[in-house]
C-alpha cells in the first residue's frame, strides 16, 4: 500500500495531500529527522562503504522518492562531482517550487553539482535495487512516523 493511501485512510486530503502529509510539509525538520533515522547500510546505494558517521551516504534516489510520495512535486537529478570522482544525486522540487535535498550532507562542501534534470518517478524505481532499497525505507518510515 502506498503512504499516501495508507495516510488517506487515516486522514482526509487537503490540496491533494492527506492529513498527515500536510504536517510533514510544515515541518520539514521533522521528516527530516524520521528519515534520517530509518537510514542505514541496507538502503545505502553503497552499503558497503556506509557509515553511521555519514548516514546519507548512498540514501539520496531512495530519499527522494519517499519525500515525492509524501509531498508531491518531482524528482531532481544531478551529477555531484568531485576531485576523482562522480554519481548521481536525486533530491525534490516540491510543488511550490521549493527545492529539497534532505541527502546533500553526504558530500564535501567543495563538491560540484551538474544542472539538475528531472526524472519520472517510474524510471527510478526501474532500478531493481533501488525499488528494493526504497520499499525497506518506506516500510521503516511508516513505523517510525506513526503511520501505522
Amino acid at each position: 500500500m502506498s503512504i499516501a493511501r495508507k495516510l488517506h485512510s487515516i486522514g482526509s486530503l487537503k490540496e491533494g495531500r492527506p492529513a498527515s502529509a500536510n504536517s510533514f510539509v510544515k515541518d520539514i525538520g521533522r521528516l527530516e529527522r524520521i528519515v534520517e533515522a530509518c537510514w542505514d547500510k541496507s538502503t545505502s546505494a553503497d552499503p558497503d562503504a556506509w557509515t553511521a558517521g555519514n548516514g546519507a551516504y548512498g540514501q539520496c534516489a531512495v530519499t527522494a522518492l519517499l519525500v515525492q510520495e509524501m509531498l508531491g512535486g518531482k524528482l531532481l537529478r544531478s551529477v555531484a562531482s568531485w576531485e576523482g570522482g562522480s554519481v548521481s544525486h536525486y533530491f525534490n522540487e516540491l510543488p511550490d517550487g521549493m527545492v529539497l535535498d534532505l541527502t546533500r550532507k553526504q558530500f564535501e562542501a567543495d563538491c560540484r553539482f551538474s544542472a539538475p534534470e528531472y526524472r519520472d518517478r517510474s524510471y527510478v524505481l526501474s532500478y531493481p535495487d533501488t525499488a528494493s532499497r526504497y520499499e525497506i525505507l518506506k516500510r521503516r518510515f511508516i513505523l517510525a512516523s506513526g503511520l501505522r
